[in-house]
């Protein structure tokens, strides 16, 4: 996916805008199992997912959550560093070697002031991960572990081949065991 993709998915922005940002992000390569963003530590860049998966986890404890995942197409930075400059709550970590763009916080909070296609896009952004953790929460907390299942089936198919199942697992709040007797479930219908 290119960046012009990336970005004019969340909102319109003009060719200058997409070549602007372009010249400013540095392409990386991230390997299977590394965190590009790591729980309590301050996040410095917004990484645009050109190409792999990766989840959002959340480590309490000795216990592991996986809060969703991100594919080709997502924007990715804590909202805490790029709001307050505060350590991140969340780690962002690849299930599978990726390939990104990442782009300065401090360079997006520049351009930001600069450029109001900019703002308005991340204003755009954020209001879909509001509402995208807003579902997700919804789904989790009011419905039986089978139907969180089918909820993520249908929202995820694309990708549900490609995660662990032990992640899916986290995702959706039950322990491995339950989700093998879900999955032979879901198999017969």
């Amino acid at each position: 996916m290119t960046l012009k993709e990336i970005l004019r998915a969340t909102y319109p922005v003009a060719d200058a805008t997409v070549t602007e940002i372009e010249n400013l992000c540095e392409p990386i390569d991230v390997r299977k199992g590394e965190e590009i963003v790591r729980q309590g530590e301050v996040c410095r860049y917004l990484f645009f997912v050109l190409e792999g998966l990766f989840r959002v986890k959340f480590k309490n404890g000795h216990r592991e959550e996986t809060i969703c995942f991100g594919i080709d197409g997502d924007p990715f930075t804590s909202v805490h560093s790029l709001m307050r400059d505060e350590a991140a709550l969340y780690s962002f970590e690849a299930i599978e070697n990726s390939k990104c763009l990442r782009l300065p916080l401090l360079t997006l909070r520049k351009l930001k002031e600069e450029n109001t296609e900019v703002l308005r896009w991340l204003e755009a952004l954020l209001e879909e991960q509001i509402y995208a953790f807003e579902r997700r929460y919804f789904h989790l907390g009011t419905a039986d572990a089978y139907t969180r299942y089918k909820t993520f089936i249908s929202l995820r198919a694309e990708i549900v081949n490609r995660i662990p199942l032990k992640y899916i697992a986290q995702y959706i709040n039950v322990k491995p065991e339950t989700l093998s007797r879900l999955r032979a479930r879901y198999a017969k219908e």
